[in-house]
Parts: C-alpha cells; structure tokens; sequence
C-alpha cells in the first residue's frame, strides 16, 4: 500500500476508493501537520477562501479547469503527497467541470485564432499607408499652388499642362 493510500484511509477511515473524499483527506493531512490554512495560504499562493472551498469541496466557488487543477498540485507537493494521485480523486469527485471547462477553454482559443476579425485587425497597416501618401499629396499640390516650387525644381516639368 502507498503511502498516500495509507494516510488516505488514516484520515478518511475508509477503504473504498469512492468513499476517499478529497477535501477531508488534505483537510486532514494539512492538520496532521499542524498547519493552519494561512500556513498553507502563504506557501500556495492561493487564497485561504479558496483552500477553505477546496477542503469543503465546494466546486461552485472554486476557479475550474487548469487552475483547480494547479491548486490541487501545489496542494499536494506541500503536503508531500503524490501528485497524480490526489489528482485522480479530483477528477473522480470533479471530473466533468474540469475537463469540460478546459475543454472549453481549448475550443474558444482555436476560435479567436481562426476568426477573420483578428486578421482583419492587422489589416489596418495600408489604411495608415494610404492616409499618409494622401497628406503629402494634399501638402504638395498647396506647396505649388503658393509657388514654394516649381515643376522643374522637383523634374516634373511634363505635368505642366494638368496644371495650367
């Protein structure tokens, strides 16, 4: 029997894998140590509310997906326990939120990628190109009309007639 399992069945007082309550047994492991959830608050970097849902297994309040996912390892690597497998009773108590929203997290990644209004967006370039020619054309026609250059200052002399 693996560690994890014995302190599994010492906290939780149960043989049955699906008896195995995930928040009981890091409820119980994190006591075990002697360390109160701003210990562990401080060491994760989570929030004690959060370590407080988990421990209650009160999924509507916590962040799903990669993130719960994340919490429950670093969870895990404090208390010294295996990782995979504290992972595995998650997935078995949480299953469906958290592949379905990292599920959902993939799909609107590959959509906003493929989208033709993020391309479109890059396409503003020869809009700003176009405004730009616009102004010097516009700065240069004032600058003939006001005399500042002649066509044969600038060697255009051949475009006299559109001008006369």
């Amino acid at each position: 029997m693996t560690q994890l399992s014995a302190d599994m069945n010492e906290v939780s007082g149960s043989d049955s894998p699906e008896d195995k309550n995930l928040g009981v047994l890091l409820k119980g492991l994190r006591e075990k140590k002697g360390w109160s959830v701003s210990d562990v608050s401080n060491q994760i970097k989570f929030s004690s509310m959060q370590i407080n849902a988990l421990e209650a297994q009160k999924w509507s309040v916590l962040p799903q997906g990669f993130v719960l996912k994340g919490l429950v390892r670093k969870y895990a690597r404090l208390l010294g326990e295996d990782e995979q497998q504290m992972l595995d009773l998650l997935i078995r108590q949480n299953g469906a939120n958290v592949n379905k929203q990292e599920l959902t997290s993939l799909q609107s990644t590959a959509d906003f990628s493929a989208s033709e209004g993020y391309e479109s967006s890059r396409s503003g370039t020869g809009t700003w190109i176009f405004i730009i020619v616009l102004i010097l054309v516009v700065i240069a026609v004032y600058g003939y009309s006001r005399e500042w250059f002649t066509l044969e200052d600038i060697g255009l002399e051949n475009f006299r007639n559109l001008f006369n």
